[in-house]
């Protein structure tokens, strides 16, 4: 087994240099790092992460915890946190727990066992309480949604506002002279009274209408709730919680011969990659996935590395990247 002397000797530095190197010090100079990482190539030699976490309590990675990584949301937010925590020689431990809180609990008790350095969390439960007592309590935990019933000094919540995402939704589609708008839910949401909240106020000022409707995530359940809304409502607008559903509403008006966005305009919530794979493509709710997670791997690099002198991500910048921004395109108007 190759160890950290073996590389010390073949570089013919000393061990700290090394264990600099390693750690990705400044203070190494360019000629000794060189032959260091030419040694821990030409040895193969691989650091034992665990083994040095368990020295220093910590281990550089991160608990990732989402409801749905099948959802395209999910999938891109998942992306954004690594290419944030990866840049910062931190990894990932992915839990994908499809809203069950019992998961959730399962997998914060476990990231507590493991001594890892945070965790960044989703979840779609309008109360968190029930996830207090799973909490780890020696290191930072981050929340990319919203919720109520923790409060603690290391846990945190980066999340964007359901509430004014939809309002924002709403009054695009309502500004476009659209009257009555179908909102196409997600069963898979437990928290949705906030982004209706956001519909009615934008209803409220423009003088228009909404409907609700609900299905689970995917194009041909959407497709087929869709199909009964439009038949009971006659809907001109159309706000859909995930772009999976945007495509199974698309599909439907586009073999029912109904023109998009002549007689009816569609917003998606979350601009996933889909929004741009549709036709017409998808006008889109923003903050992305990505966005939020790349927002929420920074901030919680803060807690992380508040002590190190690491370079701190300023908050208000992170905040302003959750604000709600339509992005026009042709499903909503010419």
């Amino acid at each position: 087994m190759v160890t950290l002397k073996d590389v010390a000797k073949r570089a013919g530095v000393s061990i700290a240099t090394v264990s600099r190197v390693m750690s990705n010090s400044d203070a190494v100079a360019d000629k000794s790092r060189q032959r260091v990482l030419e040694a821990i190539e030409e040895l193969g030699y691989y650091s034992n992460e665990l083994a040095r976490g368990l020295r220093q309590e910590k281990i550089n990675a991160v608990a990732v915890i989402l409801p749905d990584i099948s959802n395209p949301f999910f999938a891109d937010m998942l992306r954004g946190i690594d290419d944030v925590l990866s840049t910062c020689n931190y990894f990932i431990l992915f839990n994908n727990t499809d809203n069950n809180i019992k998961v959730e609990k399962k997998c914060l008790e476990n990231m507590r066992s493991m001594a890892l350095s945070g965790a960044l969390v989703y979840c779609c439960h309008k109360s968190l309480d029930g996830l207090a007592d799973s909490l780890p309590a020696n290191s930072d935990t981050v929340f990319l949604s919203e919720g109520g019933g923790l409060n603690a000094d290391n846990i945190h919540f980066l999340s964007f506002s359901r509430k004014e995402t939809a309002y924002a939704a709403a009054r695009h589609l309502y500004d476009l002279k659209r009257q009555k708008l179908l909102l196409l839910l997600s069963s898979f949401q437990q928290n949705d009274s906030d982004f209706i909240d956001g519909i009615k106020k934008a209803a409220e000022e423009t003088g228009g209408s909404y409907c609700t409707a609900y299905s689970s995530v995917n194009e041909k359940d959407a497709s087929r709730v869709f199909s009964c809304a439009y038949s009971d409502e006659h809907p001109d607008g159309v706000i859909t919680e995930s772009d999976i559903q945007a495509m199974g509403v698309l599909s439907w008006l586009h073999t029912n011969e109904i023109n998009v966005p002549g007689d009816i305009s569609i917003v998606g919530l979350g601009n996933s990659s889909l929004a741009q794979c549709t036709q017409p493509r998808l006008t889109s709710a923003a903050p992305s996935g990505y966005q939020i997670g790349m927002a929420g791997a920074n901030y919680l690099l803060n807690f992380i590395q508040k002590d190190s002198g690491n370079f701190l991500r300023d908050t208000k910048t992170l905040e302003q990247m959750l604000l709600p921004n339509i992005i026009v395109r042709g499903s909503s108007k010419w």
